[in-house]
């Protein structure tokens, strides 16, 4: 990988879990992530603790750019 290749995540759900996908992924170099919650109060929280990521409410706004999606749901929607 060259240092002009960036890796863009999707992490869908800004909960529990998900924050912590974000975190994470917020640290590895060449990686862009992006939040992706129907609660816009989650995704200001997303933006105050990460200001570089980018978010919406909506999958379809970061999927024609995504690399990777990550999928952080609460275990009681678990199949």
């Amino acid at each position: 990988m060259t240092s002009s290749d960036v890796v863009h995540v999707a992490v869908v759900g800004y909960g529990y879990w998900g924050s912590k996908h974000v975190r994470v992924l917020s640290t590895v170099p060449d990686v862009e992530v992006m939040v992706v919650d129907q609660d816009r109060g989650r995704l200001a929280e997303a933006k105050r603790n990460f200001p570089a990521v980018d978010v919406t409410t909506h999958l379809d706004d970061v999927l024609p750019r995504a690399h990777a999606v990550v999928v952080a749901t609460p275990p009681a929607s678990h199949a």
